[in-house]
């Protein structure tokens, strides 16, 4: 079983409890809580009946009750609001009651949602769910209401698919915290880590070494605020598209329909797009971050870091380069050269890919002019600066799955060349 983590960073662990002390002996580490209940002999139970929070001593009683009123906002929200699905109701198989059960565990200093059984009565992959929390360590505090928000959001993904592609439970999170708790901007932390790294495909796992799945939410925030006019919800209609039968786990291949699928779906049905012509206008929208916002993309991009701003490298006449990014990914580069000038730039590439070849911003007063969608030689005028971005995407030929993806880089050659005069007329 997969179990969801946010990555263990922050301060040292604070082991004392509310009254100052821990005299109980520690939960041994690897614990499953809903098999030993022994250890939560407390509880706050919401009074819509949704959810119960477990903790280990009268002293945790106040901390326990904010974690209720917290879940019980994020509740609202995103099932209510958004339409995800509850967390499914265990019949008394974790917990005294059929509730959703949360477990609040002093010193394990992390947070995650986990799931213990499978539900027999469909036919699709959902399963039984619950959440872990340390709200005294590095994911409590001021971080507490998107921790609880985050990590709620996995246990609903359970009630529709625990099997899938494992940057869509990142990014869906993510997305999800800042929609609940929008004051609370912990997602733009992110970012950094995704941005530097625009020539990985934007659905790529590297096993939690980074924070990369977690800020390919910018994806996600890019369709709400590019397609589905600023609503979330298609979050929520995305995970019922991905509903599959049981047996990904063993074969990732049976993993069908998976969220690009979904997506598939989704944007040609309500923008008359497709998941490719998405990837695409991503690689644009990607660029206008942070400094470089126009106030025509992102709906909080201003306020993003500069260390989430794509990094390009500098193309002048006489220079060249080798990329080699993955399949949806992507290069970028500044061309550079004589105020209101131009540049050829000439583009190689292997025959199994195709390219989508962009100068931004674009010339008609667009983010973006669309170049070529293969090799070839192209002229690009330049800005008032001397200066315009050049950004080139590795797209498939072929069904691409997220599920069965490789980390194949895809080498192109970019040569940049002075404009050709004009032979004199005779």
């Amino acid at each position: 079983m997969r179990t969801l983590l946010l990555l263990a960073l922050g301060c040292p662990p604070d082991l004392t409890d509310t009254a100052g002390n821990d005299s109980r002996e520690p939960i041994p580490a690897g614990t499953r809580p809903c098999e030993h209940p022994e250890y939560w002999p407390y509880q706050v139970q919401d009074e819509a009946g949704r959810f119960t929070v477990h903790h280990r001593t009268a002293a945790e009683a106040d901390m326990a009750a904010e974690v209720a009123a917290i879940l019980a906002v994020s509740f609202d929200v995103e099932v209510d609001g958004l339409g995800f699905r509850r967390p499914l109701a265990d019949a008394g198989l974790c917990g005294e009651d059929a509730g959703f059960d949360v477990f609040l565990w002093h010193g394990i200093d992390t947070c995650y949602a986990d799931v213990f059984a499978d539900n027999p009565e469909t036919w699709y992959d959902d399963w039984f769910s619950y959440v872990v929390v340390d709200p005294w360590g590095p994911y409590g505090g001021e971080m507490l209401d998107s921790t609880l928000a985050h990590e709620l959001n996995h246990a609903c993904q359970a009630s529709d698919d625990w099997w899938d592609a494992p940057v869509v439970f990142e990014m869906t999170s993510a997305l999800v915290e800042e929609v609940v708790f929008d004051d609370d901007d912990t997602y733009v932390t992110y970012f950094a880590d995704f941005q530097a790294r625009p020539d990985w495909s934007f659905d790529r796992d590297d096993g939690y070494a980074t924070w990369f799945g977690y800020g390919a939410s910018m994806y996600l925030f890019f369709l709400r605020d590019r397609y589905f006019d600023g609503d979330a919800s298609f979050a929520a209609d995305m995970w019922l598209g991905l509903r599959s039968e049981p047996g990904a786990a063993d074969d990732p291949a049976l993993n069908e329909p998976d969220f690009e699928d979904a997506l598939e779906v989704l944007l040609q049905d309500r923008a008359g797009v497709s998941f490719l012509d998405s990837a695409v206008e991503f690689a644009r929208w990607r660029w206008y971050t942070g400094s470089r916002d126009d106030g025509r993309h992102f709906e909080e991009g201003a306020l993003w870091p500069e260390d989430a701003l794509i990094v390009p490298e500098t193309l002048a006449a006489g220079d060249s380069a080798n990329p080699r990014p993955m399949v949806l990914g992507n290069a970028y580069y500044e061309l550079t050269g004589e105020p209101d000038g131009a540049l050829v730039v000439e583009v190689e590439a292997p025959g199994e890919v195709a390219l989508a070849i962009q100068a931004l911003p674009g010339l008609d007063g667009s983010d973006g002019e669309a170049l070529g969608d293969g090799p070839g030689r192209y002229e690009v005028t330049l800005g008032a600066d001397g200066t315009r971005a050049l950004v080139v995407t590795v797209l498939p030929t072929w069904a691409h799955d997220p599920d069965t993806r490789e980390d194949t880089r895809y080498a192109l050659q970019l040569a940049a060349l002075p404009v050709e005069e004009p032979p004199p007329p005779r």
